[in-house]
């Protein structure tokens, strides 16, 4: 008999209390508040990576432009090692005297060259 009431009283009642939605909600919180910091290193991880390649498809660049012309590039913006590259990619610094080059790549605060590749 009791059990009918509260069946009834629950199938009159529409929507979620106030109280119900404030744990979700606060659930959620939590979870985001868990999460985020995960996504901020994955992030980074992803940035990393893609400045190491973005280094060896610049280094691959050098060496075909070397193997072409006898000489490194002295500057990035030479149109022809742009042939072999495309596109500079943002972050890359690079420096040459024609017989040998320094190639650095920042990712935010990490710092990509030839010995931490």
């Amino acid at each position: 008999m009791i059990f009918w009431k509260i069946k009834r009283k629950m199938m009159e009642q529409k929507g979620f209390t106030l109280m119900e939605l404030a744990v979700v909600i606060a659930i959620i919180g939590i979870l985001t508040a868990m999460l985020l910091p995960k996504f901020d290193e994955v992030t980074q991880a992803a940035k990393i990576s893609r400045g190491k390649v973005d280094f060896r498809t610049i280094v691959s660049a050098l060496e075909l432009y070397y193997g072409a012309k006898g000489k490194y590039p002295l500057v990035s913006t030479d149109e022809d090692l742009l042939k072999y590259l495309g596109k500079w990619p943002a972050g890359a610094e690079y420096s040459s005297d024609g017989t040998s080059y320094a190639l650095l790549i920042k990712v935010g605060s990490y710092e990509i060259n030839k010995d931490n590749l």
